[in-house]
């Protein structure tokens, strides 16, 4: 709710006022650069860091900090734009294109994060939950029970949700269950 205070100066202060309202709702406040971070860290103590493409439990292609290797995936190589195996030449990446690639896939998980939770969320829970969607995908995380959950403010029946997601193509996978663990001791914290 805009408190009269926040109406005043965003009649005076016109586009600041603006950006001064948005800073105060979840979706302005939900990610600060420090969130940010504790985002990367999680993520990247989870995925780990390989510059060579590889498959992950599933059998899929990745590379970097778990970047599903996608068809329209390209990096430049001797000035020309080329795609990542297999769907090209290149099994290698730098330090530099990975960081890409995690910027691209974490800003797209915290934004279902922002723009999919009704309610309000501590730090902690958008880290949890930001790592999640990174992991599981935003189309998998937008249609869960755990967002249902969420959303209608059952917080437990939310956070037991992260233990569903332990399989990948359809097998349980024993470290994914195990990062789901700790995903949801954080989201509980």
């Amino acid at each position: 709710m805009i408190s009269q205070r926040e109406k005043i100066l965003l009649a005076l202060l016109g586009g600041v006022g603006l950006l001064y309202l948005l800073s105060r709702t979840q979706m302005g406040t939900a990610f600060s650069s420090s969130l940010i971070d504790k985002i990367a860290r999680l993520i990247t103590g989870e995925e780990g860091i390989r510059l060579t493409v590889y498959k992950d439990s599933g059998g899929a292609s990745t590379v970097g900090r778990g970047h599903l290797v996608l068809a329209t995936d390209t990096v430049m190589r001797g000035g020309v734009a080329t795609k990542l195996a297999p769907f090209g030449p290149v099994t290698a990446i730098t330090a530099a294109e990975s960081d890409a690639f995690f910027e691209r896939d974490t800003a797209t998980a915290r934004n279902a994060v922002a723009n999919k939770v009704t309610v309000p969320l501590t730090e902690n829970q958008r880290a949890a939950l930001a790592s999640l969607v990174f992991n599981i995908g935003t189309g998998a995380f937008s249609t869960s029970t755990l967002l249902k959950n969420l959303n209608a403010g059952n917080f437990l029946a939310a956070a037991d949700q992260f233990l569903v997601w332990k399989k990948d193509n359809g097998v349980d996978v024993p470290q994914l269950l195990a990062r789901r663990q700790r995903e949801r001791a954080l989201f509980l914290a």
